[in-house]
């Protein structure tokens, strides 16, 4: 039994029990957020101003201590395929894609959260790409929306990339947003360009995680194809509310050659009390 199935096993176990999400109020643990990077007394107009608190009313919060710590433990093994000794290294695991079964599981939500706590690392950077083109919550949710992004990167092969990635003041953290949605947008997604952007983003900077909040597994039969060139799956169930058998369909979509694939349990809570929380396995997928 691989490391996913005795996951989903887990979260079957559990689903019969009462679930019920309860967003945490905004936690100003200024400590915790900076403690690697101080931020100058200066206003930068090249860079974003990504205003945690004005986001927590579409569900991104200031990291609570709590919080902070479960996206810690989630972030790890990510980093250890990506960069860790050799033995331990997964083929293009710098590439990480966030993804769930059906839409509305706590994707974006998880994706944020994963790019804010990996760009308080010392050694590396992150670059948010919003991959869900259609729904585009993660620019919509950073105010990004009418900018040029990744479907233009896609359509344009003579646009530099520079040009549309949105450096942040949030040390360590850039974003790409979705950018215009086009007819054929679904199309792009699933294209050569694709994996030709992708080694640009990778070539342009070794010690950086690429993070593509994407499209539900279920939803679109271009997201299987995107998967092809990640080296990571993050895979965010709801806990309670997502069937297992929906759970299983969506993850035989994903190459299991190679692929590092995580599970989230999203939206869970704890039975020794009422703070929500998010389980986490993680492994190898055999094949």
């Amino acid at each position: 039994m691989t490391l996913i199935e005795k996951a989903v096993e887990k979260w079957n176990a559990s689903a019969d029990k009462k679930v019920a999400q309860k967003w945490v109020d905004p936690v100003h643990d200024v400590s915790d957020m900076h403690d690697k990077k101080e931020r100058s007394s200066g206003v930068n107009s090249d860079l974003l101003h990504l205003n945690l608190s004005a986001l927590s009313p579409s569900g991104v919060m200031l990291p609570s201590a709590l919080i902070a710590d479960e996206y810690r433990k989630i972030k790890r093994p990510l980093l250890a395929n990506a960069f860790g000794n050799e033995a331990s290294l997964v083929p293009d695991g710098h590439v990480i894609m966030v993804t769930s079964s059906l839409p509305n599981e706590g994707k974006s939500f998880t994706a944020i959260h994963l790019a804010l706590s990996i760009a308080k690392e010392r050694d590396c950077t992150v670059l948010l790409v919003d991959g869900d083109v259609t729904k585009s919550q993660v620019t919509k949710m950073t105010h990004l929306s009418g900018r040029d992004g990744l479907v233009e990167l896609l359509s344009d092969e003579h646009l530099c990339s520079s040009d549309v990635i949105v450096k942040t003041d949030y040390t360590g953290l850039s974003i790409l947003p979705s950018g215009h949605s086009q007819v054929h947008t679904a199309e792009l997604l699933a294209s050569n360009r694709m994996g030709a952007l992708i080694k640009e983003l990778s070539a342009s900077d070794p010690n950086r995680i690429i993070l593509f909040d994407a499209p539900p597994l279920l939803a679109t039969p271009e997201t299987q194809i995107l998967s092809d060139h990640m080296g990571q799956v993050v895979f965010v169930v709801e806990m309670g509310v997502t069937p297992k058998a929906v759970v299983e369909q969506a993850l035989s979509l994903l190459d299991n050659e190679e692929k590092a694939v995580g599970l989230i349990l999203n939206k869970a809570r704890k039975l020794s009390g009422d703070q929500d929380y998010y389980g986490y396995g993680y492994g190898v997928t055999d094949s």
